[in-house]
């Protein structure tokens, strides 16, 4: 197990929920998660999908202290689709935001969540086709970082 970084540990920082659409986020994923140089749509966790903000981070922090040998990718926070709906006749709305969920050993911990009709749950019933597009639309901007 490596040590952290010391500006990965929260020491009573505050939640800072303010995003801009241009800062990065990082992910980790697997070697099996990369397909000839992008992102496999697998990789990307629909709900409550883990991430570290650039803001606070470097790319590498997200692999610590357990996950040194995987690789790290990158996308936006405006990346994320704000909203996608279900196919007719049902049409629920889904909506999708990156919110701030530090945790004491690691202060740029966020989460990438999803609504429906504006309700979180943690385990959202998101349909097939929703999951579909949500991952497709992450997969094309994300960007594999080389290794550190």
């Amino acid at each position: 197990m490596a040590d952290r970084p010391a500006g990965m540990y929260r020491c009573g920082r505050p939640v800072d929920p303010e995003f801009d659409p241009e800062e990065l986020l990082f992910l980790r994923c697997r070697e099996d998660h990369i397909d000839n140089g992008r992102l496999n749509p697998l990789a990307i966790r629909v709900q409550n999908q883990s991430v570290n903000r650039g803001k606070y981070s470097e790319p590498h922090w997200v692999l610590f202290p357990d996950f040194l040998t995987w690789r790290v990718a990158s996308l936006r926070v405006g990346d994320i689709p704000e909203a996608l709906s279900g196919p007719p006749p049902i049409c629920v709305p889904y909506t999708f935001a990156v919110e701030h969920h530090p945790l004491d050993d690691n202060y740029a911990h966020s989460e990438i969540r999803a609504r429906k009709n504006g309700i979180y749950k943690p385990r959202l019933n998101l349909t097939h086709s929703v999951k579909l597009e949500f991952r497709s639309r992450l997969v094309e901007r994300a960007r594999i970082i080389a290794h550190q």
